[in-house]
C-alpha cells in the first residue's frame, strides 16, 4: 500500500508541474499575436502594441528550456521537456517574451541565442 501511496504522489506531482507550466505559458501570452511576416522579420503584438522583430533590431536573445530538451537520451522524460521560451531583448531594451504555445523554434537568430537549461522551464520573468 506504501508504494501505491508515493506512486500516486509522484504521479500527482509531475502532473501539477504541467498544470502550472502551462497556465504560465498561456497566461503570459494569452494576449500576444506573433505574425511571421517572412524568414527575417516576426511582428510581436501584445495588448494592441506592435513589436517588430528583426535581425538587425534585437539586442539578445535568451532561450530557456529543461535538461532533457532536445536530447536523444532522455527526450520526453518529463511531460514538461517541450515547454520552453524566449526572451528577446530588442535594441531599444524592450523585452518579449515567446513561450513554446506560440512558435516551437525561434532559433533562426540562433547566432544572438543564449540557451539557459533548468529542471523544469518556469516560466521567469527576470531571466
Amino acid at each position: 500500500m506504501t508504494g501505491l501511496i508515493w506512486a500516486i504522489v509522484a504521479v500527482s506531482l509531475v502532473l501539477l508541474s504541467v498544470i502550472v507550466v502551462h497556465l504560465q505559458y498561456f497566461i503570459e501570452n494569452r494576449n500576444v499575436l506573433l505574425k511571421k511576416i517572412n524568414e527575417n522579420e516576426f511582428r510581436y503584438y501584445k495588448n494592441g502594441v506592435e513589436f517588430i522583430i528583426t535581425n538587425d533590431n534585437i539586442l539578445t536573445v535568451e532561450k530557456f528550456t529543461s535538461y532533457n530538451y532536445n536530447t536523444k537520451a532522455a527526450k520526453g522524460l518529463l511531460p514538461t521537456d517541450d515547454y520552453h521560451y524566449y526572451i528577446v531583448t530588442l535594441k531599444d531594451r524592450d523585452k518579449l517574451i515567446i513561450t513554446s504555445l506560440l512558435i516551437d523554434d525561434f532559433s533562426f537568430f540562433i547566432n544572438k541565442t543564449k540557451v539557459h537549461k533548468r529542471f523544469i522551464a518556469w516560466l521567469n520573468k527576470k531571466s
